[in-house]
């Protein structure tokens, strides 16, 4: 893997983990993963269940770090077979300019 496939593979799995565990656009996924999980956990679970014991599925769509080390083992392991193909370079430089985007604008908003 040559030094701009793995930026790019860094800056997709930044944005792609993200996704998984902060934005809004997949919040109704996580909310009903994590909900389904402590279910199957707890059974009728309360808000300390929830907080105090979740279920490790619970966690792992909560967690950026958790969630993050396999969004990264997929990306780079995607990038090992696929990073050589235009249609990999081009998702990968969607996120990371996406990223990079979300970034700049948090930072002037302010």
């Amino acid at each position: 893997m040559n030094a701009a496939t793995a930026i790019r593979a860094a800056g997709a799995a930044t944005r792609l983990t993200r996704l998984v565990t902060l934005d809004t656009l997949l919040e109704g996924p996580r909310v009903r993963i994590q909900h389904w999980a402590n279910t199957r956990k707890h059974g009728d679970y309360t808000y300390d269940q929830a907080e105090n014991d979740p279920h490790w599925l619970a966690k792992l769509v909560g967690c950026t770090w958790c969630a993050g080390v396999w969004v990264s083992a997929a990306v780079v392991a995607s990038a090992y077979l696929f990073g050589h193909t235009r249609a990999w370079k081009l998702a990968a430089d969607a996120l990371t300019t996406s990223m990079a985007a979300a970034v700049v604008v948090n930072r002037t908003d302010a």
